[in-house]
């Protein structure tokens, strides 16, 4: 009791207006309150003790709020609220603003509705999420246009290549009589007047070119190939081939070999050097098409079973680029670039099939009018109207079959996008097998150097340093063949991405050149129909018109 009465004679000295506190009611009653004061502070039961609201407010009354105070410069008082008296103070009636819904330290503020964590929000996964060049923001649903930049330019290392001569080669032999083939003479001329090259190759050898291209500049957009066509290889296994088919697939070559004179990886490799150059026979360094039937056939199967891989990997390169693609500018570039070829494939035939349907419609009104013109010469002269339906079909139809054919030629650019497609999808299958192969090389560079960090120990204790040596040289062949996978990763994207420009660019200024064509045909066609058939439709009007008859003159006037 003495104890208790020297704490409250120290609280009252606190607070010397002695008024009435309220303590908490587990202070005296709880066994947990051993009512002692420690390092001179306060007892429990005076740290518990709360004034009434009516006592706040008699002392609120007491106290001098200016607007210099900090109550009002803390709590955004209206200065008014000195004038009031404190019993007529409501909730907010000070307030300026709506920070303070209660009276400084007399009401509970109003709880908040708890808003959950970041953690617990399910978000969407982004596409560019752990990518080194990702922007914090993409702008995802929203369409971006790429902006493509003109690659630099590559020096060709050969001007010119014709293709001339083809030559048909009959071989026999006592065991194997293989079928004839043609062989073409290609002559190459060297940039900066260096001479000229001339070899003679076969179609075989060009195939067996553009897979080692492929194999020599991974993540490279080649040039379309010839492809043998179903006739043409009927007419190639026979025995009578024809000089026009031996003509039309030189200048194909032709066209096909410039095309990769002139491309930045490929008119610069060696494997083009060595096609164009090598005097003797070009299978004494391609085993695959070796004039040797066993090294051929060795060569042939390694081969197939590659291919067999590649379309494979091919049909699975079609696969978002979103699912294996980890550059950010990479990932939009495939992406649009995906978009395009689908349009192309579906787009592409459909021009093709309205470009037939032209021509068969002109065979189709030039046959009727054949057909109305002999009606016309053996019927009576009643039938003369079939002479002008005949002359309207006629033109009708000589004038769809050359826009048919002007359309063809304006197409070319678009059939060559569409036998683009294919190679793109290699390059990016390029790019996938790259990165593939690099997440395969520094998964095992991780493992070898964590069971290399965690035998080391072990192996320094029982003084087994030369396997400790063999593990360490182990570890590093590792790591260099992983950092090597990096660079021949990086080395393709940057390839596929500068591939991607180029050919976006060269696409934009044929498919321009292409669409004015396109339109200016289309113009000039169907004012021609127009003027054919409005003539068609006048003739017609004059064959039917009734004549005139002249006025009859008055009675009167033949009487006088």
């Amino acid at each position: 009791q003495q104890q208790q009465q020297q704490q409250q004679q120290t609280f009252n000295g606190m607070y010397p207006n002695n008024h009435q506190y309220m303590t908490n009611p587990m202070s005296a009653s709880s066994p947990m309150n051993t009512n002692q004061n420690f390092g001179g502070s306060p007892g429990y039961q005076q740290q518990s003790a709360m004034m009434q609201p009516q006592q706040l407010e008699g002392q609120m009354q007491g106290m001098n709020l200016n607007d210099n105070s900090g109550f009002y410069r803390e709590h955004n008082a209206h200065p008014m609220a000195q004038s009031m008296p404190a019993n007529q103070l409501q909730p907010n009636s000070y307030a300026g603003g709506t920070q303070n819904n209660y009276y400084y330290g007399t009401q509970p503020q109003p709880q908040q509705a708890m808003q959950p964590h970041p953690s617990m929000i399910q978000q969407q996964p982004s596409t560019t999420a752990g990518m080194h060049n990702a922007m914090q923001s993409m702008g995802l649903g929203k369409v971006k246009k790429i902006a493509f930049v003109k690659p630099q330019e590559v020096t060709p290392l050969y001007t010119d290549i014709r293709v001339t001569e083809p030559m048909l080669i009959q071989t026999q032999s006592f065991l194997i009589s293989s079928p004839p083939y043609w062989s073409y003479q290609i002559t190459s001329t060297l940039a900066g007047n260096q001479g000229t090259w001339l070899v003679r190759r076969r179609f075989r050898h060009v195939v067996a070119l553009e897979d080692r291209l492929r194999h020599a500049c991974p993540g490279s957009i080649l040039p379309p190939r010839p492809d043998k066509h179903a006739t043409r290889a009927l007419e190639e296994a026979s025995t009578q081939q024809s000089a026009e088919f031996a003509v039309q697939r030189a200048k194909e070559l032709e066209h096909y070999l410039n095309q990769l004179a002139k491309h930045p990886a490929a008119g610069q490799s060696q494997v083009l050097r060595l096609f164009l150059g090598l005097q003797d026979d070009i299978g004494t360094a391609w085993a695959e098409v070796s004039t040797n039937a066993l090294t051929r056939l060795g060569a042939v199967g390694a081969g197939v079973s590659m291919k067999v891989a590649e379309t494979t990997n091919l049909t699975a390169a079609s696969a978002p680029a979103h699912e294996w693609e980890e550059d950010a500018e990479l990932l939009a570039l495939c992406s649009s670039e995906n978009l395009r070829l689908g349009a192309v494939s579906q787009a592409v035939p459909k021009l093709e099939g309205t470009v037939i349907l032209l021509r068969e419609q002109g065979d189709a009104a030039g046959a009727l009018g054949m057909e109305l013109s002999k009606a016309s010469k053996t019927l009576d002269i009643d039938y003369k109207f079939f002479e002008i339906l005949s002359n309207g079909l006629l033109r009708h139809g000589r004038r769809n079959k050359r826009l048919s054919l002007e359309l063809g030629a304006a197409m070319d650019s678009f059939l060559h996008q569409y036998k683009l497609v294919r190679y793109e999808k290699m390059a990016m299958q390029d790019r996938r097998q790259a990165i593939q192969r690099k997440a395969k090389e520094r998964g095992r560079a991780d493992s070898r150097a964590l069971y290399l960090s965690q035998q080391q120990r072990n192996l320094q204790i029982n003084g087994q340093m030369n396997q400790l040596s063999q593990l360490e040289q182990n570890a590093i062949i590792m790591d260099s063949q992983a950092l090597d996978a990096v660079s021949e990763a990086d080395e393709i994207g940057a390839r596929l991405k500068s591939e991607i420009h180029r050919v976006a660019i060269t696409r934009r200024t044929e498919w321009n050149s292409s669409m004015k064509t396109v339109a200016s045909c289309m113009k000039e066609a169907c004012s021609e129909r127009v003027a054919i058939w409005e003539s068609t439709l006048e003739a017609f009007e004059n064959l039917f018109r009734i004549p005139e008859q002249a006025p009859q003159p008055a009675q009167g006037n033949i009487a006088g």
